[in-house]
Order: structure tokens, then sequence, then C-alpha cells
């Protein structure tokens, strides 16, 4: 039995030696005391709160009790989780947060590397699919999500998408459960990308008409449910819709020529061509390579070639035109048509990594193509040319803004950073209770401090004040229907709200201890019974049929 997975063993280990070796040679490396400084600065509290939650028998996390002065911010029940899952259990081994999180980047290049590599050789060739899953890896849009961004959830939804394609096109009814697990955690990766995959997913199901496919999307969705239902039906309760969309997105456009040559830099994107401090190359290789791989399909299509995976072939290139237009001033009306919806997207480049997706598949297709020509001796040199080529004209972009470990958790992981700042670089999860514009005005302030401010016991999801009679007190929570409020077994119910939505107790003719206890609201905890029970299910179904099979 274990010997069909041999095979599995040296792209495996070509994929951890080629990956580490060049990641570890710059700024990935988790032990040279050194990290990089990249746009999200918060990526640090959020494994710190997402590591707290789990230590404390939060689980799944919700919120991030530290953030937002103390006061409990909702930013796990909103912003997909799966990249947390995995960089706060490497935190619970021991390993410091900013090593977590290098290490995190670079498993998710692996988790890249190997599942492209097998989704190309399930349906272009073995030959070629090593250099293809490098074109994928070696993007320099990747190095920008990476080192320019500090993007962790797109990096991971990157790794996850080619895995989940290559696995739909394998599941049966024995894999039926490991698939719909690898396919929640492509719908729990990333808010937007998330759900822009269910399309793509079932797109691809149809085309390879696997019915268990279907069935592993639709597991997946249950599975990650514990996520979807609450982030979808809650969303209302949050300022998200509102923030997000103060992006102007037809300020965010790419140039065609940018995506050919467009200056490095560690700013951000303003409107125009010209004057954007990050850059949108997709890499020289790449974008020769998938231009070739599109004209040997349309060639092959032209001449009625005789194709394997031909329907394949044809959506992947109306995938990689589609995203190029979606990502380009050229699809503006589409913007406009589908303005509510689409705009949370924010940034139209994002489209780039789609198209970094589509150019390494033609890419492949395109080497693929022209070894048939060639002799079998020259395949593997000329492969080993193209892939150190490919690393040679990239590696350079895989650095970033050098800051030491000390300083970097000293700025950005201290208790000051996390109460005061973090929030403000997520701002689109405040609870709706609160006044967006006031609270805005407290950043960089720690109101905790002021004298007129009553203070309360330090917990984190249980909290405890005392109320003297004949005094209003107010209780340091965003109010939201996640907090129990308590007095001897009795709900207590706020009088008022002030501006940052803190509710205001009435005053009483006698003292009382008041209890504060965070408790999952009805639909997230409906949520986690759905993905509970999808689980055992799954599991159970898949046990048995093994069971029946005599394949335990």
């Amino acid at each position: 039995m274990l010997n069909k997975y041999y095979k599995f063993i040296p792209t495996i280990l070509a994929s951890f030696i080629l990956v580490a070796f060049f990641v570890f040679q710059y700024d990935l490396n988790p032990w040279d005391g050194q990290t990089f400084l990249a746009h999200d600065k918060t990526q640090a509290t959020r494994v710190s709160e997402f590591t707290l939650n789990l230590t404390h028998g939060q689980i799944p996390p919700r919120i991030a009790p530290n953030m937002s002065f103390g006061l409990g911010y909702p930013i796990f029940n909103y912003y997909a989780p799966f990249a947390y899952w995995v960089t706060s259990a490497i935190n619970l081994t021991g390993i410091p947060i900013i090593a977590a999180l290098e290490l995190s980047y670079i498993l998710a290049l692996i988790v890249a590397y190997i599942g492209m590599n097998y989704f190309l050789k399930q349906y272009i060739s073995d030959e070629s699919s090593v250099v293809g899953a490098l074109l994928y890896v070696m993007s320099p849009f990747i190095a920008v999500d990476i080192f320019v961004r500090g993007n962790l959830a797109e990096v991971w939804f990157l790794a996850l998408l080619p895995l989940t394609l290559y696995m739909l096109s394998q599941v049966n009814k024995r894999r039926l459960f490991i698939t719909a697990l690898v396919v929640s955690f492509l719908f729990s990766v990333h808010n937007i990308f998330s759900l822009l995959a269910v399309g793509i997913l079932i797109a691809f199901a149809l085309i390879i008409r696997n019915r268990f496919a279907l069935l592993s999307i639709l597991g997946g969705f249950l599975l990650s449910a514990y996520f979807l239902i609450p982030a979808l039906v809650e969303l209302p309760f949050v300022h998200a819709e509102n923030v997000a969309t103060i992006t102007n997105y037809s300020d965010h456009f790419v140039c065609p020529s940018q995506l050919w040559q467009s200056p490095w830099g560690y700013g951000g994107s303003i409107p125009g061509c010209e004057w954007d401090g990050m850059s949108f190359m997709l890499g020289k290789l790449q974008l020769i390579m998938g231009i070739s791989g599109i004209g040997f399909l349309l060639f092959n299509l032209v001449r009625r070639t005789k194709m394997k995976h031909k329907k394949i072939m044809i959506a992947m290139a109306f995938f990689l035109a589609g995203s190029v237009f979606m990502s380009t001033k050229y699809s503006e009306i589409i913007w406009l048509v589908f303005e509510k919806g689409i705009a949370l997207f924010q940034f139209p480049w994002r489209f780039l990594l789609l198209v970094v997706f589509g150019l390494s598949f033609f890419g492949t297709y395109a080497l693929s193509e022209s070894f048939k020509i060639i002799p079998l001796k020259a395949k593997s040199i000329l492969a080993v040319l193209i892939g150190l080529g490919i690393i040679n004209f990239n590696i350079n972009y895989f650095q970033g803004n050098k800051i030491s470990n000390t300083q970097y958790q000293n700025q950005f992981v201290s208790a000051e950073y996390v109460a005061n700042i973090a929030a403000y670089n997520v701002a689109e999860y405040l609870p709706i209770t609160a006044d967006y514009e006031i609270w805005r005005l407290l950043e960089n302030i720690d109101f905790r401090k002021q004298s007129d401010v009553p203070k309360m016991n330090e917990g984190l999801f249980e909290r405890t004040i005392f109320q003297k009679a004949g005094q209003d007190v107010i209780i340091n929570i965003h109010n939201a229907d996640y907090w129990i409020i308590q007095s001897k077994d009795e709900i207590v119910v706020p009088e008022s709200l002030d501006t940052i939505g803190r509710p205001i107790i009435a005053k009483t003719d006698y003292d009382r201890e008041i209890n504060i206890t965070y408790q999952q609201t009805l639909v997230e905890q409906i949520a986690n019974s759905i993905s509970l029970l999808s689980g055992i299910l799954l599991v159970t179904y898949s046990y048995l049929w093994n069971k029946k099979n005599n394949k335990i």
C-alpha cells in the first residue's frame, strides 16, 4: 500500500530543499535575529491574540481581547482565520511570534510549490511541472505580497489554491474527508479570495465531471461554516462594509506595461502608472513562457490537434485572460456595474495573484510542448537551466526592509501597540455600537489612564467590576451580543452607550458586583455545531468506506 506514495517523496524533498534554501538566504530566516517591515504591521499582534484565545480555551477564536484599548475587538470573527491557525500552532510549540510568522511564510511557499507541482503533473506533464511550480512561487508579485505588503492570508491562499484543485481532481469516496478538509482551509483563508474560490472550485468540478468533487466542495463549506456563517450573517454588526468601500478602487488599476516592468519599492499603490511605490511586475520569464503557452494552445486548437484535458486548457485560458482584464482599467465598466459587491475587493491589482497562477500554468504548458521536439537527455538539462534562470531573475526581490527582532517586538508586539494602535490598522471590524469617527480620534491615546475613567479588573474573557450605590458605571467593552453582563445571575441591561460603544449601567440604591463574560453568540454556536457535526459525518463515512474495502 505504501509503495504508491513513494513517488511523492522526491518532489516533497526537492520542494523543501529548493524553497527553504532560497528563502533562508534572504529575509525569511527565522533564526537570524532580524525580520522585515511590511505594510501590515499587525500580523504579530493577530498571532499573539489568536494564540491567547487558544491558550484560554476560546475555540474557535473570535475576538482579540487586548485590542482597541482592551475593549475586545471581534477581528477573528470576520477576518479569515486559517493562516493564524497555522502560525499560532507554530507559536504554541514555543517558537517566538516573529519566527513563527517567518516559518509560516516559508511553509506557505513549500505548500504552494508542492501543490502546484502535482496540479501541473495532473494536467500537463511530469517533466515540466517542477519548472512550472518554480514559476509560481518565484514571481516578483509573490515577493511583493510577502515583503512589501506582508499579507499572510493572501500568501496562504496562493499556497492552497493549486493543492485544492489537485485534490479535487483526485477525489473519490475514500478521499472525500481529507479533500473537504483542504477545501475548508481554502474557504477560510482570505475574506475576498475565499468567496471567489467558491466559484472557481465549482466551475472546476463541473468541468472534470466528478460528483465527489462537488461533494467535497459542499463538505468544505460545511467544515468552514464556523467562520463563513457568522462572518456573513453578523457582518452588519461591524463597520466593515462602510470602511472597506472608502478605498477608491478606480485609483488602483494596473497599467499593462507595469506587468512587464515597474520600479521595485516598499511604498503603496497610488493613481496612475508612473509613481506607484510598489511593483506590479509578474516576472519576465513568467510572462514570456505564459504567453508562449497561450500561443501553443491557440495553435493546437486551430490545427485541431488531439489534446488531453482540452476543456481544462480552454477554461484556464479564459481564467487567465479574465484575471488580467479585471486588474486593468479596461474592466472599469464591470467594476461600475457590480460596484456594491466588487468594491469590497478594494484593489484591482489583487487579481494579479490569479494571473500568476494562470501564467505558471501556461508557462508549464509551453515547456511541455517544447519538450516534444527535444531529445530525452536534453530535457533534464534544459529544465535545470530554465529553473536556475527563473531563480536568478527573481531571487533578489525576495527581501524586505530589515529590522531587528528586538525593535520589531518593542514596536509592534508591545502591550501599548496592541491596545492603542493595532485595531486602527484593521478598523473595519469596529463594532457598530461605536461611533467610528469618534473612535478614530482616540488613536494613540491610552484613555484607560485618564483619572475619570472607571477601572476594572484586567480580565480577558471574564471581568468583574464593583458598582457603588448611587453611581453610574461604564463598562470597558465595546458593547456587543457576545458580552453577557450579569449581577447575581440577572441580566443587566445598559441604560445607554457612550460614543465608543461602552455600556453605561444606571445607578442603583445598593452596592453590587457586575460580571462581564464573553460568550459566543447563538449564530456562532450553531455555526460551530455545523462544522463539528459535518466533520464527524465525513470522518465516519470515510472510515466506514475504508473498513468495507479493508483499507483502514
